[in-house]
């Protein structure tokens, strides 16, 4: 079995680059180095072949297999997966106002400064949201995780590493190519 490699100065830059949602000056970086790294020349080429690719059609059946499929989630008795993240958005919610009404009232520094304290432990809170559902096992969640991370404003590295790893190595075909989409 062939060893993944990667490029560490084109692993942050390939999506935007392919999207082409680069500045025109870094755009031109990155295709300046993709002229003369295998590994990125590669990439761009596979991703290429891809989107020209046709997109499949659903079978004829798929609506009413997805329907089957929720109502028989809906009807169990233990939680579903449907249900699972509201509890981390309900404790994200809690934490934010809990920290604003924490630092309006026991802190005595200027409400500029507690604003972007909260700014903050929010962000550290939808970044955690996101690790922790592309962790789970199931892949349902997983692609859960991969679509709040496209939500992040500039999400922080590791979210980024745990895309990328999610894109190379999780078992799951759709959770993968959601997360080449991230």
């Amino acid at each position: 079995m062939k060893e993944m490699s990667f490029c560490p100065v084109g692993e942050r830059q390939l999506a935007t680059y392919l999207e082409n949602r680069l500045a025109p000056r870094e755009r031109d970086a990155f295709a300046a180095h993709a002229a003369t790294c295998e590994i990125c020349r590669g990439e761009i080429d596979l991703w290429e072949r891809l989107a020209a690719l046709p997109a499949p059609a659903p079978s004829a059946d798929f609506e009413r297999r997805f329907e089957q499929m929720l109502r028989l989630d809906s009807g169990s008795r233990s939680p579903s997966v449907w249900q699972r993240p509201a509890v981390a958005w309900a404790a994200a919610a809690a934490f934010a106002i809990g920290g604003f009404f924490a630092g309006n009232y026991v802190g005595h520094q200027g409400p500029k400064s507690e604003l972007d304290e909260l700014r903050g432990e929010m962000r550290g809170m939808k970044t955690m949201v996101a690790m922790s559902l592309l962790q789970q096992q199931s892949a349902v969640e997983r692609l859960r995780g991969v679509n709040y991370s496209v939500r992040l404003d500039n999400p922080e590295d590791e979210v980024v590493t745990a895309l990328i790893q999610t894109l190379r190595g999780d078992s799951s075909v759709d959770v993968r190519l959601a997360a080449a989409d991230a």
